[in-house]
């Protein structure tokens, strides 16, 4: 930090000391760190970045067997010189030596000769041997400036820890954005800080940010949790030190949970993220308790009774509340009558309900044991605070259970009693939350069953597989093997892939491990493989393929219908195995197998918390169906089966056509096929976001059929495009703004896309008979790598068309937009929306389109695998997005209207009255600092939203504002040195472009109406007819308002630009004080003013008069204003000295002039030389002297440089 406030370091950075004092760090303040060996640190010099001392100190400790000569060689190799290599590199350089040791090459005294030893650099089993030691603000020098970090974490010597703060009310991405982006820069920075840094932490107190060296801001994670999925979530600061920095908990996080992946890009480093780390570790307590044949913790799971005992309570063993259950039974509130009376002796669905049912210490209105259903009936008592408190806890307990709780108000059961029982019956298919499973009473989950690890799709599923196989090879002893089972061709290649990518497995073990048949994998497993990755259908006979009991399997999404009975046969293949399920959809009703063979959850982190968390983005819902659409309520059972099959089975597509009849046809009638092709293509061109798409149609030539007709609109659109670009430049006066919109759009041109549909037998032959061509196609399929095209963001493969392939297990975190064209439910059709929640940078949000209609079943889908505990919904409809827009731009604009910027008149301006208004709103948002971020950060969130709902028509009514609000933001960064340049000229043809011509803002314009009401244009105002509208205005304290303030508005530019024209400001101030002194009326004032405006309009355009630009105006004006009396040739001199000095001092002018006394006295003799031979006799010395100084004066407050002004 450059300067460290008091408050931030009373508020946030002391407290933080202390609690890293507490979790058992030494600390020192560097201060004012005393340099050398008896030093604060033991540093020579600013410059080092590894405490040298202790590390040597901390390497003989850990390695008393080996000779001083070995610690000396494992320290040279740790500090080392790593400027050559990248930033990634290096510190993937320095991680290896950390994590698996040091190998140097000693005196072999036994046996002469040298000999390898490895120096262990951490204790990774017992934190307490390890010298852990918290700097605060130590300096640190770069290859050209110097940083002072607010905390830096030291093990053994190594920096592994970096925290920068900002104070309470500034944003902690302002921390990351302006120190720790800085500190990174190869030469404005301090590199070698990052060869070694494990960790990076961003906060203002509230918000904590934690990530990696190769981190953008939008990977920073928030940690919410310290020890356990059950706890609450809580964002402060406290929770991310405990939870990463804890000693013990930091080492697991750099051992265990730290990968790197080799991208495209470049490599990036992975730090797991707060879910990953307690779901993994989570698996790790289960696994070891299963291979250990130990019994699981007691939980609050109750257990069955022997049946002559299980009557009353459902078979299961509690005491103590019977008394209270009887009363209560016998003080049922007529709401509860009701409900019993429609509940009971099985009258709803053949389900038997209990009343006052008693369920460990509570007893819930009424009860469902096969159901695993509470339902609850609450007078108005359940709103106060403390109920609901009590009724928070009670409902998180009977969720731990794995019991879903539905509660309903007294008037619903009255007044809606069908509806009552209708809401009741339409959870028999939702999930268990609380992690127990589903299996209801009686259900035995498998003894060699890890668990179910659900953690919701796109937040690292993948790489959760990862850390927890690579913390097993590494913490747990044992020949382990992992078997890596997924369904499908590709998902198997993406999974393979992940591994190869991060280094678990080599890139030859990854293409050697892939089992191809029964007797493969029976091979394979005989032999010594870490990884062995297969489909499940290679497990179609349950016969013997190993016995080995280190055998663990890894599935994905394994309660799909393809693992119903593979699964089965999963286990009977490998009987002494251990199972892993991951999934990133819950088990619901009829995927008990599932429990059976892999156990209860050891993992739940659901779509909900993964939004709330930033692990995902948020998802909305936007319907275009056409008016000919699918029924989606009508498809029974069977159909949707077909439908998800139907790329997978030959026969199953070819089946599909016969059995949704008359549905298919509508969906894929060519005229409802014509309409949404030219919507997506529309609607994919409109995006403010661009990022990829994929287009999901119901069948291979379906998908084939659209890609065919978006090409066709596609094409059509860009030769409108091209046409229209060839007129509007074949005349003199074009519209500059249209042709940059239109070449904009000619983006399409390089806009590539591909079909993405798997091989099938005659596939050729049967698109043939359809009339389409799928060989070229297929062709490119097999020739190309369209899939890393796809994740490439830099590539211009930017939409696909797909049926089935890529809608699982496929991340290309820059689709953002899903087109949804098929016929989809439950798990599947989560799996396909997940494709668009990957976080990337400038992201906000992904968008699902509709076209199918699949509302109905998106809703069912979510009910049942997206809410989260709290019952929200993570895919809201498009118009909150609107909302939230609507609320940011009111914000933004009370905020700018706080600080004097009122965007409403700027708006209303025109072209040349904008430029001046957009200036003034930048001086007046630039400065100071506080002022600037938080200005900023209110910009930050409008422009995502609004790009974020482009195309929508809804943008139109925020279309003038967001324009405005970017502009002055945009200038604003290019100042400050965030940014490029401004046309500011463009922002009148941006509005044109969005609006309608009745919101068009054409500014200070008279506007006929028959409420009198307009707005002036000082530039082209029409004297006379304004004065006459004043005249008969009805509101004349409106009109003079309006007219002063865009006279203030012009006095403030004129003056900013020439001080000398002060005098106008006197002559206005004058004006306006004789009118509030009563001396003038409002209509007199109002006839003044207007004449002081023609004064002012002749006054901006003296410059063109005098043949000057307006810098070079106000140079003239220092000159003669005072000055001694001048004749004509003699202010021609002048001016010819105004010209030339301008020229000279650009030239003087060298970076930051103004802070070296050289860089002002050189400025200064440039105007004492240019004066002194330029100007007239009549310039007596003493008035020269005067005029060198205010001239100079002018320049050092208005020229940074040569081209800032």
């Amino acid at each position: 930090m450059s300067a460290h406030g008091y408050t931030e370091d009373l508020l946030i950075e002391r407290p933080a000391v202390e609690l890293f004092r507490e979790l058992g760090w030494a600390t020192v303040s560097a201060f004012q760190e005393i340099f050398g060996p008896i030093g604060t640190l033991q540093r020579e010099t600013s410059a080092e970045v590894v405490l040298l001392t202790r590390l040597q100190a901390a390497l003989t400790k850990l390695n008393p067997q080996l000779p001083p000569e070995a610690i000396t060689a494992a320290t040279d190799q740790l500090a080392r010189d790593r400027s050559a290599m990248l930033p990634a590199a290096a510190n993937r350089e320095v991680y290896e030596l950390l994590k698996d040791g040091v190998q140097v090459s000693v005196p072999d005294r036994e046996r002469g000769g040298e000999k390898i030893e490895r120096v262990r650099v951490i204790d990774w089993d017992d934190a307490k041997r390890n010298d852990l030691l918290l700097v605060s603000q130590m300096t640190v020098t770069g290859p050209l400036y110097t940083v002072r970090p607010d905390l830096i974490g030291f093990v053994n010597g190594l920096p592994l820890v970096l925290i920068e703060f900002k104070k309470p009310g500034v944003s902690a991405r302002a921390a990351f954005d302006e120190n720790i982006t800085s500190y990174k820069h190869p030469q404005n920075g301090v590199p070698a800080l990052f060869w070694y840094n494990a960790l990076i932490i961003a906060s203002n107190g509230t918000q904590s940010r934690v990530g990696t060296i190769t981190a953008d801001w939008g990977r920073m994670s928030e940690w919410k949790r310290v020890e356990s999925e059950d706890e609450p979530r809580r964002v402060s600061l406290e929770v991310m030190i405990r939870g990463t920095c804890e000693p013990a908990r930091l080492l697991d996080l750099v051992e265990n949970f730290t990968l790197f992946s080799g991208r495209k890009a470049g490599l990036v480093k992975i730090l797991a993220q707060n879910h990953q780390v307690l779901g993994v570790n989570a698996a790790i307590r289960s696994l070891l308790m299963v291979r250990g044949g130990l019994t699981k913790p007691a939980t609050l799971t109750p257990t069955p009774l022997p049946k002559v005992e299980g009557h009353y309570r459902g078979g299961l063993q509690f005491a103590g509340l019977v008394d209270r259950a009887r009363r209560l039974r016998q003080q049922q509130t007529s709401a509860e009558e009701i409900a019993w009376e429609l509940l009971r002796d099985r009258q709803l669905k053949g389900w038997k309900f209990r009343r006052q049912h008693q369920i460990g210490d509570y007893i819930p209105d009424f009860f469902c044991a096969e159901k695993m259903l509470v339902v609850e009936v609450d007078g108005e008592v359940h709103t106060s605070p403390v109920v609901t408190k009590k009724d928070t806890k009670r409902d998180a307990y009977l969720h731990s259970l794995g019991y879903t709780v539905l509660r309903f108000q007294n008037e619903f059961v009255i007044n809606q009693p069908a509806a009552f029982l209708e809401q009741i019956t339409s959870t028999k298919a939702l999930p268990s939350t609380s992690g127990r499973g589903v299996g209801g009473e009686g259900n035995t989950p498998s003894p060699n069953g890890i668990g179910v690890f659900w953690q919701t799709q796109g937040s690292g599923k993948s790489f959760s597989m990862v850390f927890f196989s690579q913390k097993v090879l590494r913490k747990i002893p044992g020949n382990w093997t992992f078997v890596v089972v997924t369904d499908r061709r590709e998902l198997d290649d993406q999974i393979a892939k992940t591994f190869k990518a991060t280094g678990a497995v080599t890139q030859h073990e990854g293409d050697e491990c892939h089992a191809q048949s029964g007797a493969e994998l029976r091979e394979l497993l005989s032999g010594n493989h870490r990884y062995i990755f297969t489909l499940v259908q290679k497990f179609s006979v349950p016969e013997v393929l190993s016995e080995r009991p280190d055998i663990i399997v890894l599935t994905d999404e394994a309660h799909r219908s393809q693992y119903d009975t593979l699964a089965v046969n999963m286990r009977a293949s490998l009987p002494r195995a251990m199972f892993l399920a991951f999934t990133g959809t819950p088990l619901i009703a009829g995927e008990e197998r599932t429990r059976e063979v892999f156990g209860d959850y050891v993992s739940i982190y659901d779509f909900q918390q993964s939004v709330e968390d930033g692990a995902t983005v948020p998802l909305f819902y936007e319907n275009r169906t056409p008016e000919l659409h699918l029924t989606n309520p009508s498809l029974n059972e069977e159909i949707y089966e077909l439908i998800e099959e139907a790329e997978l089975s030959e026969e199953a597509e070819q089946r599909l056509e016969t059995q949704l009849g008359r549905q298919y046809h509508i969906i894929t009638r060519d005229d409802r096929l014509e309409k949404v092709a030219k919507d997506i293509m529309s609607h994919f061109l409109g995006r403010g976001f661009q990022g990829k798409a994929m287009v999901v149609s119901i069948d291979k030539a379906t998908a084939l059929k659209m890609y065919d007709k978006v090409r066709k609109h596609w094409l059509a659109e860009q030769e409108r495009v091209e046409k229209e670009l060839m007129k509007l430049t074949s005349f003199t006066e074009s519209d500059p703004e249209r042709v940059r919109f239109l070449n904009e759009r000619l983006a399409l041109k390089n806009t590539d896309m591909a079909l993405i549909v798997s091989p099938a037998q005659n596939e050729i032959e049967q698109m043939v008979k359809l009339g389409l061509d799928i060989l070229p196609h297929r062709k490119r399929m097999n020739a190309e790598r369209l899939d890393e095209k796809f994740k490439d963001p830099d590539d211009p493969l930017s939409l696909v068309f797909v049926c089935a392939m890529w809608l699982t297990g496929f991340d290309a975190p820059s689709c953002s937009t899903i087109y949804l064209d098929k016929p989809m439910r439950n798990h599947t059709l989560m799996q396909t929306i997940a494709r668009a929640n990957r976080v990337y940078p400038g992201k906000h949000s992904g968008l699902i389109v509709d076209y199918a209609n699949v509302f109905a079943s998106l809703e069912k889908a979510l009910a049942i695998y997206g809410a989260g505990k709290g019952g929200a919904t993570p895919v809201r409809d498009k118009t909150e997005l609107v909302n939230e827009l609507a609320k940011a731009v009111d914000a933004v604009v009370a905020f700018c209207a706080e600080h004097g910027v009122k965007i409403a008149a700027i708006e209303a301006a025109t072209d040349m009255e904008k430029v001046r208004l957009i200036g003034d709103a930048v001086d007046a948002l630039i400065s100071p600092d506080p002022l600037r971020k938080q200005f900023l950060g209110h910009e930050r969130l409008v422009r995502t939203l609004f790009q974020a709902i482009k195309p929508d028509p809804a943008v139109l009514e925020f279309a003038s504002k967001v324009y405005c609000l970017t502009t002055i933001a945009d200038e604003i960064r290019l100042r400050t040195g965030g940014g490029e340049p401004v046309d500011i000229s463009a922002v009148r043809a941006k509005v044109n472009e969005l609006l309608d011509d009745s919101i068009a803002a054409d500014g200070f314009t008279i506007q006929e109406g028959s409420d009198g009401r307009g707005v002036i244009d000082l530039a082209k105002i029409d004297f006379d007819k304004l004065a006459k509208r004043f005249k008969q205005s009805r509101k004349k304290n409106i009109d003079l308002e309006r007219l002063k303030a865009a006279i203030r508005a012009q006095l403030d530019k004129l003056i900013r630009l020439n001080k000398t024209r002060a005098d106008y400001l006197t002559k206005f101030e004058e004006l306006i004080e004789s009118y509030n002194s009563g001396s003038r009326t409002i209509q007199e004032l109002f006839e003044e003013l207007l004449i002081f405006t023609r004064t002012l309009n002749e006054e901006e355009q003296r410059h063109v008069r005098e043949q000057l630009s307006e810098a070079e105006l106000t140079v003239f004006d220092l000159l003669i204003r005072p000055g001694p009396e001048l004749s004509e040739e003699e202010r021609e001199e002048v001016k010819k000295v105004a010209r030339q000095l301008l020229k000279r001092v650009k030239q003087a002018l060298g970076f930051n002039w103004r802070q070296t006394a050289q860089g002002r006295a050189q400025v200064r003799l440039a105007i004492e030389d240019e004066l002194d031979d330029g100007l007239p006799r009549a310039y007596t010395p003493e008035l020269y002297q005067k005029k060198c100084s205010a001239v100079f004066e002018h320049l050092f407050e208005s020229f940074q440089q040569a081209d800032v002004a």
